[in-house]
């Protein structure tokens, strides 16, 4: 289209403001001999705006639409464009033509200088409502053919660096590197300012990094790269690695940590003294980044239900080098942050990370569990003596076998199997759930499998939900990872039911099992022998296993009516006339019984109460409502006893004491007479 038509354009189609000061130098050739006012839509909104070229430039050919502009460039062209409102941005995309350009836009994107280098190029320019800045590369990246060599320039790349989340300094060269750009695709890290022998690799947020030995003062140094191909200047952090003090104690070979052993438990403390775990979810909930930082997000006094009254980040993959740090509080109350330690199940220490959160905003923390004197000698005495000797017989495996005995055998899957601590990977920390992310897929199965990792660093699959709702109560606790991180995790065997927490069949076996420590099945020979365990009734205890998951058990003794220990009674087995009646639940008046609980209650039991029980614990959210509230006090409701006296302020024992049983009775109401 040539110059008179688009002239024609600007005047009768989108209105030029003023005259229009263009002039010909020659054929097809624009000189913008002063400001000029173009009116556009914006392409993503279509409201009308007015943008301009500054004067002194000069193009081939201008085809004004309504909402865009294609500009024609060559060897002798250049003109520069302006939103003149930090609210609207230009979009420069190549159209056809050569690579023989450059564009230079500024950032945010108000601001952009189109230049030919060579052979005739079409770049169309855009005003649009949201910054592409980097700027949008063209639909066909550049060859790199004559002239400019494929030029096309977005914004230049930066970013930033800090050692241990900005710590001064440091007792060990191990450290952490904690890295942002807004748009790198790779990074490059050295000791040396002139990265000697190091070459790119995928940008991350953070890296476990080796400083140069020695004391005194250590610098390092990244570079970041974009998709284009811009590099960043060359940006840099320093720490200073100090010696311990004469009262530290030396970190010597015994005091390397087997961070596969560690379990955190991070909490706020309110001024009233209440406390909100991270495991709590009415009171936390949880996401993990992609670099495995867990962010854990506190609610303190219930009444918002924003869970933004305090949010902390904790990243413990590298167990030297725990990094914890907060962001600003918006909340009215002030709260301490404290760190709970533990080392094969023992508290080892209790650490303020924060005594006032208001008072210490933005704070970083970094702890180096091999510091902890507590934790070094629980280490040296788990090398003195193996877990778990495999002589060891199996609890309940022949003679006797109680219920509860059987759940107090097997904690957890670590302790089920006998998994003895090992090499445990970055992310595949002992203990954790982790999973692959939803493909949106339907029709596949893997991105639903859920894994345990053990301590031995190897993922465990839940072969069905069944044997998963045996070990928890629902999955706040999962951490999503990638398809390749999965891939590096070894694969173990599958997970087997909680022993204690339910029966089990098989479709061609008539025989129902009890389950013993180690997956050893135990043959319940008779109902009689069915009630004492597990109650009257008792066929509600029991899942159908598919028989392809057989081989994951092992067969121990049968169980007959004189082995049983603790056996549930008829009377015990029998609702008490005088227990509360069905829960009540209304919107408007919350969650409430008809009638106070009058007696203890603990894993085991079973009765009218345990069902009421489990009724006011679904409806304040403590226990799942996928349980069925069928009056067996089983390991999922001591999970909502626990949750109930967490949130309560009482000691989590999982068992209905004199102080819990006070706590619910403050749901009872009186019956309208």
């Amino acid at each position: 289209m040539g110059y008179r038509k688009n002239l024609t354009k600007l005047i009768f189609v989108i209105v030029m403001l003023f005259a229009l000061p263009l002039s010909v130098l020659a054929a097809n050739d624009v000189q913008v001999s002063d400001l000029t006012y173009f009116e556009l839509q914006t392409a993503d909104t279509a409201v009308l705006v007015t943008i301009t070229a500054d004067g002194g430039g000069q193009v081939t050919n201008f085809d004004v639409e309504s909402n865009y502009i294609d500009i024609t460039l060559d060897n002798l062209s250049t003109v520069t464009f302006r939103t003149n409102s930090g609210s609207l941005f230009l979009k420069i995309t190549k159209q056809s033509g050569s690579d023989d350009y450059t564009v230079v836009p500024s950032c945010p994107t108000t601001v952009a200088t189109l230049t030919g280098t060579g052979a005739q190029v079409v770049l169309r320019l855009q005003v649009m409502t949201t910054d592409t800045c980097p700027v949008t590369p063209p639909p066909s990246p550049p060859s790199g053919g004559g002239g400019g060599g494929g030029s096309y320039i977005p914004s230049a790349v930066s970013g930033t660096i800090k050692i241990n989340g900005g710590a001064s300094e440091t007792y060990s060269s191990n450290v952490t590197l904690n890295l942002v750009s807004d748009n790198a695709t790779q990074m490059m890290i050295s000791n040396d300012p002139n990265f000697t022998g190091v070459s790119w690799e995928n940008y991350s947020t953070a890296k476990y990094w080796s400083l140069n030995s020695g004391l005194g003062s250590r610098t390092v140094y990244a570079l970041f790269k974009n998709s284009d191909g811009q590099q960043s200047s060359t940006v840099s952090a320093s720490i200073l690695v100090k010696a311990l003090l004469p009262n530290q104690p030396a970190q010597t070979e015994a005091c390397q940590v087997t961070c596969s052993r560690l379990t955190y438990d991070l909490y706020i403390i309110n001024p009233d003294g209440s406390e909100r775990h991270m495991d709590q979810t009415r009171w936390a909930k949880k996401k993990t980044l992609a670099d495995g930082t867990l962010v854990v997000s506190f609610e303190d006094k219930g009444l918002d239900n924003n869970y933004t009254d305090v949010i902390v980040h904790i990243n413990t993959i590298d167990c030297s080098n725990t990094i914890v740090s907060t962001e600003p509080s918006t909340a009215s109350w002030h709260h301490q942050i404290k760190l709970k330690i533990f080392y094969s199940g023992v508290l080892d220490d209790d650490i303020v990370l924060i005594a006032d959160d208001h008072v210490s905003p933005d704070k970083t923390t970094t702890i180096n569990i091999n510091d902890n004197a507590n934790i070094c000698a629980a280490e040296e005495a788990a090398e003195e003596q193996p877990e778990n000797p495999a002589t060891d017989q199996a609890p309940g495996a022949t003679g006797s076998y109680g219920v509860n005995e059987a759940l107090e055998f097997s904690p957890t899957i670590n302790t089920d199997k006998s998994l003895a601590a090992g090499a445990g990977g970055l992310l595949c920390t002992s203990g954790s759930l982790i999973k692959l992310p939803d493909d949106g897929n339907p029709a596949t199965q893997m991105d639903s499998a859920v894994y345990y990792c053990g301590a031995d660093g190897k993922r465990y699959v839940f072969p069905n939900p069944a044997t998963y709702f045996t070990w928890y109560v629902n999955f706040s606790k999962i951490i999503i990872i990638s398809p390749d991180q999965m891939a590096a995790i070894p694969l173990g065997r599958n997970a087997t039911v909680r022993p204690g927490a339910i029966m089990v069949k098989f479709p061609s076996d008539d025989k129902v099992y009890a389950v013993a420590k180690s997956g050893i099945l135990r043959w319940v020979t008779d109902e009689a022998t069915a009630r004492a365990l597990y109650g009257a009734d008792w066929n509600t205890k029991v899942i159908d296993l598919s028989d392809a998951f057989f081989g994951d058990y092992t067969m121990g003794d049968p169980i007959y009516l004189a082995d049983v220990i603790n056996p549930i009674t008829a009377a015990a087995a029998t609702p008490a006339a005088s227990g509360p009646a069905l829960l009540t639940y209304s919107k408007a008046n919350g969650c409430q019984v008809s009638a106070a609980f009058a007696d203890t209650m603990k894993l085991g039991d079973n009765g009218a109460e345990i069902k009421t029980l489990q009724q006011l614990l679904q409806c304040l959210g403590d226990l799942p409502v996928m349980y069925d509230s069928i009056g067996h006090f089983g390991p999922a409701t001591e999970g909502g006893v626990k949750a109930f006296q967490a949130a309560k302020g009482i000691s989590a024992a999982g068992y209905v004491g004199p102080g819990t049983l006070s706590a619910l009775n403050k749901y009872v109401i009186t019956p309208a007479q």
